[in-house]
């Protein structure tokens, strides 16, 4: 049974905890499944949906159209969400770090609902330091759904497999930063499977490293959805 943001909260201590929410969290506010995105692409460019995963869809239709019209489809399914449940209680914590391979804004609108401050850093591009203690730190491992090159950003999606393979390029600061993040901290994780081989690397790391220290500092995996 799904367990609310606010109880976690009561058993953690939000300076030192990183939230990673994967695609499971944002599905109850109205974000498109992976399966939903799969059929969608596969319908429009006369594609076989069976056997693919999204990235692998993701590049066939791209080569049948073009990267604007895959992200502005991705758009038009991402558009409308609004937050519901765990997410509208977000501000009320001052967490460490969150961290979402999502690409909607959900956690954004949360924040700027309750007058919130929050720094978005979506690719290395608009990486930048603050010292606003008031404010959190929000990374869009795989982007945001308002900036790609296909748009002429320095920003791009990570949708298709070619973009897995420029991850490292697009976004080496903000996965150095979440490695940082990790150590001597909890990790919370909200609907996400550890399927993302760069977001198991990462954390698979980070436990290593966690372990070869003197006094080891407890990291949790949640495996949470809201679905």
């Amino acid at each position: 049974m799904p367990i609310p943001l606010e109880h976690f909260a009561k058993d953690l201590d939000p300076k030192r905890t990183v939230l990673l929410f994967g695609a499971g969290s944002s599905i109850p506010s109205g974000a498109p499944k992976v399966g939903d995105i799969i059929a969608r692409f596969a319908k429009k460019y006369s594609l076989p949906s069976e056997g693919f995963n999204l990235s692998e869809i993701s590049s066939l239709a791209e080569k049948k159209s073009s990267r604007a019209d895959i992200v502005k489809e991705l758009r038009v399914m991402c558009s409308g969400v609004k937050p519901t449940g765990g997410l509208k209680n977000l501000p009320l914590f001052d967490w460490k770090s969150i961290y979402t391979t999502n690409y909607d804004d959900l956690i954004e609108q949360v924040y700027k609902s309750q007058n919130k401050g929050l720094r978005i850093y979506h690719c290395d591009f608009n990486f930048t330091t603050g010292d606003d203690s008031t404010e959190c730190d929000l990374f869009k491992l795989h982007g945001t759904i308002e900036h790609d090159v296909s748009d002429g950003h320095n920003s791009r999606l990570i949708i298709t497999d070619g973009d897995y393979d420029l991850a490292e390029q697009y976004r080496n600061y903000l996965f150095d930063r979440l490695k940082g993040d990790l150590a001597g901290s909890d990790l919370v994780i909200i609907g996400q499977s550890l399927a993302d081989p760069d977001i198991k690397q990462i954390v698979s790391r980070a436990a290593k490293i966690n372990e070869s220290v003197a006094s080891p500092a407890r990291i949790t995996l949640l495996l949470y959805t809201q679905d």
